[in-house]
């Protein structure tokens, strides 16, 4: 969950994610970029995702490090945290919403080992993240310095 919390920040969460904030709103380099953890038995996979112009890519995958590294080296914020976790709280029914939905959730709690409460609990256990924790998974597991850089394109 400390992790969950934490990449909503820098960037699962959407408009009010860092990367939304930094390359969108200051920069103006794409119309949306998120990150995300994809989650497997062994280990995951981290991505971070963007549409830029071809002559904007070098800066705004910079730009989209030195967020990671921040978020690594300085953390979240209260304010931050406050802010993600009303907002993950408050928009859960909405990803449970079809029968569909909530046995996708169950099979990756089992799959995973995690127990339903993961299901029936998700809200009470992400608003009982405490800042330190996203903070401590961030040292843990964010590494800007190892990723590697994977670009598809497309054009038109």
């Amino acid at each position: 969950f400390p992790l969950f919390v934490g990449n909503y920040i820098l960037g699962g969460g959407g408009f009010v994610s860092r990367l939304m904030k930094m390359i969108r709103s200051e920069h103006g380099k794409t119309y949306g970029i998120r990150s995300d953890f994809e989650s497997y038995i062994q280990e995951g996979i981290f991505s971070i995702s963007v549409a830029t112009r071809n002559s904007e890519t070098l800066e705004t995958i910079d730009l989209a490090l030195s967020a990671l590294a921040k978020l690594r080296d300085e953390g979240v914020t209260a304010e931050e945290l406050l802010a993600a976790k009303r907002s993950m709280v408050g928009s859960y029914p909405l990803s449970i919403e079809t029968d569909f939905a909530v046995g996708q959730r169950i099979v990756s709690a089992k799959l995973f080992g995690l127990g339903l409460d993961r299901v029936t609990n998700f809200r009470v256990q992400v608003a009982g993240v405490p800042r330190a924790a996203v903070n401590n998974a961030a040292k843990t597991y964010l590494h800007p310095e190892s990723l590697s850089h994977s670009m598809y394109c497309c054009m038109n």
